[in-house]
């Protein structure tokens, strides 16, 4: 985990802590299991939407049909990962300073409507 990651951690009570430290565990256990099954993969934008909605269709399915906390979780877990599989894939051969400027949150126009 990096130093900033830590700072923000370090911003919750303990107790959150340890809550963010399993889920980002978890993630990380969700995204081996795939690059075991699938490999690594590059795919179009298009397609990792695909993916991504159908992990989205998943957790909407937990929620309205299978009404399980646990179901659902998992699912969150799950598309987490593929968020994440498709960051690396994005990134893919990027320089680590390209890859940080990338995924910088621009500074907001203070003439834009705030949402």
């Amino acid at each position: 985990m990096t130093s900033a990651n830590n700072f923000v951690l370090n911003l919750l009570p303990v107790e959150r802590q340890r809550n963010v430290q399993i889920i980002q565990d978890k993630v990380q256990e969700e995204r081996t299991h795939q690059i075991k099954k699938f490999k690594h993969q590059h795919k179009h934008p298009f397609v990792w939407l695909g993916v991504l909605v159908e992990e989205a269709g998943e957790c909407s399915k937990a929620i309205l049909e299978d009404q399980s906390e646990q179901n659902l979780a998992v699912e969150i877990i799950q598309t987490m990962a593929v968020c994440q599989a498709w960051l690396e894939d994005m990134v893919a051969g990027m320089h680590p300073d390209e890859i940080a400027a990338l995924l910088t949150r621009p500074p907001k126009d203070d003439h834009t409507e705030q949402g």
